[in-house]
This record gives structure tokens, sequence and C-alpha cells, in this order.
């Protein structure tokens, strides 16, 4: 008798048991969330290349010679920066003295006057930049445009005091710049550079907005 009480008993609290657990159960969804971070780039190119870019090698050239060209400068990176010439290093070199630069007063064979005669204007193009998907063209007339005015015009020397930004340059967009460079006619004093070199480089930058 008492086991079946007890057996009874025990089924009561098991159904109870199983009523209160219903009574308590509730539909329920798991969802999860995730996320990845990656550095954008900025990454600059002249005339589509990496590092130290030659630009031209002029031999034998003299006074009333001049010749053209273009730098093309390239953000391939993902992000929007601001282009800027950082600095420009001028090496003049006098290679020996020749009778007619002694004659013209030419008395130093420590460095050359080639880059005091020699002149460089460097224009931001009028259209400013274009896109690296769809290119524009560049043949336009130079003006002194873009937000800041990007403009030299002075001697291969001059190019020493040269430091200022050029352009907002967007991801994927490409400006050109304008070369010229130029002899002059500068008389007499043009023998002084006779046999002499001059070389340069243009440092450029590009740091985000």
């Amino acid at each position: 008798m008492k086991r079946r009480i007890f057996l009874s008993l025990m089924v009561i609290a098991i159904a109870a048991a199983l009523v209160a657990g219903a009574t308590t159960s509730y539909f329920s969804d798991v969802e999860s969330a995730n996320g990845t971070l990656t550095a954008g780039t900025l990454d600059l190119r002249v005339n589509d290349k990496d590092g130290n870019v030659a630009l031209f090698n002029l031999d034998n050239i003299y006074p009333g010679y001049s010749t053209s060209g273009y730098i093309t400068l390239s953000n391939v990176g993902s992000l929007s920066g601001i282009l800027k010439i950082t600095s420009v290093s001028v090496e003049n070199k006098e290679n020996g003295l020749t009778e007619p630069e002694i004659e013209a007063g030419d008395k130093s064979d420590k460095e050359g006057e080639l880059g005091d005669l020699v002149k460089i204007k460097l224009t931001l193009q009028n259209n400013g930049p274009f896109s690296l998907e769809s290119p524009e063209a560049t043949e336009g007339v130079d003006l002194s445009c873009g937000p800041f005015g990007f403009y030299y015009d002075g001697t291969i020397n001059g190019l020493k005091n040269l430091s200022r930004d050029i352009t907002t340059l967007n991801a994927k967009s490409s400006v050109k710049i304008k070369y010229e460079i130029t002899w002059p006619d500068g008389g007499q004093n043009d023998n002084k550079a006779q046999g002499d070199s001059c070389s340069f480089t243009i440092n450029f930058s590009l740091k985000q907005t």
C-alpha cells in the first residue's frame, strides 16, 4: 500500500514538473554580428612608376634650346590626399674649364653655371585631376589653376626653394604637370656654361586629407 502511494506521489511530482516547464517555454532565435577592419591606402606614382623616375636626359643643349613634356602624378590608393612638392635637390657640375669659359670670366671649376641660365616652367594643367578609369585629354591651355594655384617659372637653381601644395588628389585619379625647359639667350654669360651639366630631383608626397 505504501509502495503504491509513493509511486503515485512520484508520478504526480513528475507530471507537475513537466507542466511547470511547459508554461515557461518560449520561441527563440540566435543571430551573430561580426566586423572586419581594413586600412585604406595612399599610393603615389610618377608616370605610372614607383621610386625615383627619370623624366629626361638632355644632351648637347645650347642657348635658344627648348623642350617640354608632362609629369603624370597618380593616386592609385583608396584614400584622397594632398599632393605636395616637399623638396627639390639641384646639382651643378663644371666638368672642367674650356677656353671660352675662361675668356667669359669663369674662374671656378667647383660648380657649373648651367642651373643659373636654364629656365623651367611647371604648370598644373587647366582641367585638373582626372579619373584613372577614364583619363581625359590634357593638351589644354596652361593655366595657374587648381585649389592651390600651383605654378613655377624660374631658373633650375630656383627650384631649390620650391616646397608647396599642388592640389587634392582623390583615390584612383591623376593630375598632369607640364614642364617647359628653355635656355634663353644670355649673351656672353652663356659661354660660362659650356660643357657644364645640371641635374635636379623633385620630391613629391601624398598626405591624407
